[in-house]
């Protein structure tokens, strides 16, 4: 899981910057039957936490309620 991670965070980053990130622009497996999966993972970051994340990159990109 934490080489999924370590993944995600690159190509997050890549896409970004407008650098190339292949696993943003499409899926590179076919997902199974979703009712034959579950996802054991839990989120790091929940709540008030992560609504905070998402205002300040909003406001970092000018997409803010200040405009």
């Amino acid at each position: 899981m934490e080489e999924a991670r370590k993944e995600f965070a690159e190509q997050t980053a890549a896409w970004a910057m407008d650098r190339p990130a292949p696993y943003t622009e499409r899926l590179h497996f076919t997902p199974s039957d979703q009712s034959e999966t579950t996802d054991p993972d839990e989120p790091e970051m929940a709540g008030p936490m992560a609504h905070q994340a998402v205002e300040k990159v909003k406001d970092t990109l000018g997409f803010g309620d200040s405009q």
